[in-house]
């Protein structure tokens, strides 16, 4: 399964939201060894608050093991005279986690 392109959809997402903020975000890969990956962007300075990290805890789960056919809203994939191929699709759930570091005054 592809979950890499979630994680990466998820975590722009959230830095959309946050583009204009001093907000710290973090993704899935980073978050496994959080405080290093800070150490190394920081040269070891102090660590700067807020912090958000996405976390993505163990894999998914298929919901349904049915295919589905996709929305022709999207691409198709080939069309040859009168004919398409459609994508098909099983649905999963994949659980994340937002974890936020912020300064308590």
């Amino acid at each position: 399964m592809a979950l890499y392109f979630y994680d990466i959809a998820l975590l722009n997402k959230l830095k959309y939201w946050t583009n204009k903020t001093n907000l710290a975000i973090y993704g899935p890969d980073e978050t496994r060894r959080l405080f290093e990956v800070i150490g190394t962007e920081t040269n070891d300075s102090k660590i700067k608050l807020p912090i958000i990290c996405l976390r993505r805890n163990g894999g998914y789960e298929i919901l349904n093991i049915n295919k589905r056919p996709l929305t022709y809203g999207g691409a198709i994939a080939a069309r040859n005279n009168g004919t398409s191929t459609q994508f098909n699709a099983i649905a999963i759930q994949i659980n994340y986690q937002l974890d936020i570091y912020a300064k308590y005054l």
